[in-house]
């Protein structure tokens, strides 16, 4: 070592600067080590949970097949050894043995005598769906045809198939299953029917035991499966409880697996004939129907073996970049650092000011060498722009003095121009206003002459009425006082008067309901409290109470809606907006046209709704289009029309949606 010490001052190297490249270097690998090493281990780790996953759910499903196929079967010899017993019965009804009374008899008490599971029984329906036979008495003779799964029955006749169904001392509905078998002479459909929540105590476990047991992640690791309570249901060697069985650390990692049901968790376990414990992953998953939790394990340290062997090899390499790369560093640092000192020093002269300091040149081409000639060409032009530079500084001192002047005067006039604009803004704020005053007083004149012209008709015409029925009055009470009233003259005046009164309370009506839709202008978001509702079943609702003034005019509905989807709006007005929407449809749109289609479709996001409303009607010109939301503005004037319609549209969804 002081041998390398001498050598390194030799070349006038510093040592610590050598050492510190090495450093360097060892830092920067041993850093991308641990780096590769934790990223391979991710890697490693998310490939066995990969694994273990997989290989739990094919275990659940060959044990939902084993389950579902063992009930079904079992469902099946109990329909079909049923079925047998009352083809016996029926053959001795034949021969004159017994009566069919007697054999119904003697098939309700070997129904009622048989139990599928704790709660499963049996009954009969016959293909009208009336019950024949049931457990409960009370219930004989029923109708039960207005259920599906009855109905489905009818249909099938024989067959498995399941259901979801809630008895009337019961709070919620519960999963079900049913074998049935038809028997035609009588019209019996012979049903045996079970919970799913049973089928465990139908199921044969030692039917998927050995499969499962097969299965195998690395030398050691295995599945097995507990149910909720700790016991073992299969397992490659344990049996009984371990519901309070805990690891070294005193961690109760079987009743964790319980209480978690689904997910992954590590633990240190021993096995029998072991010395040590290991630490072993678990990945777990719940199958509800049996009440089991099917758990993959394997051990830690044979998931990351290879990554161990990687490490030392990366340790090994590591000891060999070192003998390398040190005696490198040192013969690098002597041709670099040298030079480098040299350069230094003649920079530190010339931060100084000394222009005229130059490096000396030596045969090589290196790079030091090219450096050295830009350093001092640097210096040459360094040391004439210092000598133009004086003389321009001079010169930019009295243009100085100039620009100073020119910004005062262009000060001054900016000051002048700026109180111009001020006051032309004033004037621009003032005349603006006036305008938009003088919008508000053309807008009230159109709807005051909206209102006067839409109410003067029908409040006209009851005027007018009125005044010929006082006249008609007059005029009968006339002839009454003189005697001279004859039937016919009685019948003319009541039918006169009836017509007069009829047409009188059409035409108050119609000013009424023009003074509603007056009103609805006016939108006051204070009518109805926000709630939460379903759009698309509010949409349903409506249309379904327009369903026949739809099909009178052969109108298609195209609705394309989330059925999921809820708002916490003012469903109220979402009903009035579409509904002024179909009616434009149906009095403009498809005015003289024997068909149409209504399309609307609802587009949603977590901060916006759109709602496009389409038919494939006439259309609006641009004039129409232009004026389709002012007050009053109808093409039907003197045909219904009042033209508020899409005025309250427009008020509605800007007022009270706050949308546009």
């Amino acid at each position: 070592m002081q041998r390398l010490e001498r050598w390194l001052r030799k070349l006038k190297i510093p040592i610590r600067l050598s050492v510190g490249y090495v450093l360097l270097l060892l830092v920067t690998l041993v850093v991308g080590d641990i780096i590769f090493y934790y990223q391979v281990k991710q890697v490693v780790k998310q490939g066995i949970e990969q694994e273990l996953e997989k290989t739990t759910s094919a275990i659940l499903h060959q044990v939902k097949t084993a389950a579902n196929v063992a009930i079904r079967s079992h469902l099946r010899g109990v329909a079909e050894a049923n079925l047998e017993q009352i083809s016996s019965l029926y053959r001795q009804v034949q021969a004159g043995k017994i009566s069919r009374a007697q054999a119904e008899e003697k098939v309700h008490q070997q129904m009622q005598a048989q139990s599928i599971g704790e709660r499963g029984y049996l009954y009969i329906i016959d293909s009208l769906g009336n019950i024949v036979h049931h457990r409960r008495d009370a219930l004989k003779g029923v109708d039960l045809s207005y259920y599906p799964f009855i109905q489905q029955q009818i249909a099938k006749k024989q067959g498995y198939m399941e259901y979801v169904w809630k008895n009337p001392d019961e709070r919620t509905p519960q999963e079900k299953a049913l074998y049935m078998t038809y028997f035609k002479p009588w019209d019996w459909i012979i049903s045996v029917s079970t919970y799913r929540d049973e089928f465990r105590t139908l199921l044969n476990i030692d039917d998927f035991r050995h499969s499962v047991l097969d299965m195998r992640f690395g030398k050691t690791g295995y599945p097995f499966i507990i149910n909720t309570a700790g016991d073992i249901i299969i397992h490659p060697f344990l049996e009984g409880n371990f519901f309070e069985i805990k690891d070294d650390n005193g961690f109760p990692f079987f009743r964790e697996i319980i209480n978690q049901r689904n997910g992954m968790l590590t633990y240190s376990w021993k096995n029998p004939g072991e010395s040590d414990f290991r630490k072993k992953l678990v990945l777990f998953n719940y199958l509800s129907e049996l009440d089991w939790i099917v758990i993959s394990s394997t051990y830690e340290e044979e998931i990351y073996a290879p990554l161990d062997r990687l490490t030392k090899l990366n340790i090994i390499s590591l000891a060999l970049i070192l003998l390398l790369v040190l005696p490198l560093s040192i013969i690098l640092s002597a041709s670099i650092i040298n030079p480098l000192k040299q350069l230094m020093s003649r920079l530190e002269l010339a931060a100084k000011g000394d222009f005229s300091i130059r490096m000396p040149l030596d045969s090589s081409k290196d790079e030091i060498h090219q450096l050295a000639e830009y350093f001092n060409r640097f210096m040459q032009e360094l040391e004439e722009f210092s000598i133009s530079l004086h003389g321009e500084i001079n010169q930019h001192r009295s243009t100085q003095r100039e620009l100073k002047k020119l910004n005062i005067e262009l000060e001054q006039r900016v000051l002048e121009r700026t109180q111009e604009l001020n006051a032309s803004i004033e004037t621009l704020k003032k005349a603006q206003a006036q305008l938009v005053e003088a919008e508000k007083m053309a807008s009230l004149g159109t709807v005051v002459a909206g209102v006067a012209h839409e109410i003067n008709t029908p409040i006209g015409t009851a005027i007018t009425a009125i005044s010929f029925l006082r006249e008609q009055t007059e005029s009968f009470v006339q002839v009454t006082a003189n005697n001279q009233l004859s039937r016919s003259g009685l019948t003319g005046y009541t039918e006169t008067a009836l017509e007069l009164t009829q047409a009188i309370h059409s035409s108050l009506q119609r000013a009424a309901s023009l003074i509603q839709s007056f009103k609805g202008i006016a939108v006051d978001e204070s009518r109805e409290n926000l709630r939460v509702f379903n759009l698309r079943e509010l949409l349903v609702d409506y249309f379904a109470t327009v369903q026949s003034e739809l099909d009178s005019h052969q109108i298609t509905l195209n609705l394309t809606c989330d059925p999921d989807l809820e708002l916490r709006s003012y469903p109220n007005t979402f009903s009035h907006i579409i509904s002024n929407l179909v009616v434009n449809s149906l009095h403009h749109g498809f005015e003289n046209r024997p068909s149409g289609i209504i399309s609307i479709e609802v587009d949603a996001s977590a901060s916006a709704l759109t709602l496009k409303y389409r038919d494939n009607g006439s259309g609006m010109n641009d004039k129409q289009l232009k004026n389709i939301f002012e007050p009053f503005y109808t093409t039907k004037r003197g045909s219904g029309g009042t033209g508020l319609g899409m005025h309250l549209v427009y008020n509605l969804v800007t007022h009270i949606l706050g949308a546009r």
